[in-house]
């Protein structure tokens, strides 16, 4: 059995959590981005300009990304500038990259992907409120899985680009 360990305290109703390459720990919650190193120091890394952060995820150049209430996805880059991703999404809640870096949001119905290129299209639709994302590795390219937690909980997986539930 694994022993247990404190990560992070006094964390106060956090909607989105994301680790960078370093071990460091992302919390949003309210209007702020808070950091906590593997050694427990906390930090705030963002809280200007941030509405009200909801999901969180770290593309593989380093850079944050955050869906905000302000109806738009957000890139912190690794410098710590925030500049505008996305915006017209309709209550941004979930993010997650996959490992072709390919960026999966979720909103108020559905989960859309957005390529490097910039191309967006949706992945799924008709679900309640999808968030909390994230990717179950795979042994090989061609298989993925994406889970979503919402009001209801499902599992999708992608088998060479054919989506089943």
């Amino acid at each position: 059995m694994a022993s247990k360990s404190m990560f992070a305290s006094g964390l106060s109703s956090p909607t989105g959590l994301a680790f960078n390459s370093a071990g460091d720990l992302f919390e949003a919650q309210h209007a702020d981005i808070f950091e906590f190193t593997p050694g427990g120091v906390q930090s705030t890394f963002a809280s200007s300009g941030v509405a009200a952060p909801q999901g969180l995820a770290f593309n593989s150049a380093g850079n944050l990304f955050m869906a905000d209430a302000d109806l738009e996805v957000g890139e912190f880059t690794s410098g710590g500038t925030r500049i505008a991703f996305l915006s017209g999404v309709p209550v941004p809640l979930g993010l997650t990259f996959d490992s072709a870096d390919n960026l999966f949001v979720s909103d108020s119905g559905g989960i859309f992907e957005i390529t490097p290129g910039g191309v967006k299209s949706t992945f799924a639709t008709g679900l309640s409120i999808p968030r909390g994302l994230a990717f179950q590795p795979a042994p090989e390219p061609s298989t993925l899985g994406l889970l979503a937690v919402g009001a209801i909980a499902f599992i999708a997986r992608r088998l060479q680009n054919r989506l089943r539930f």
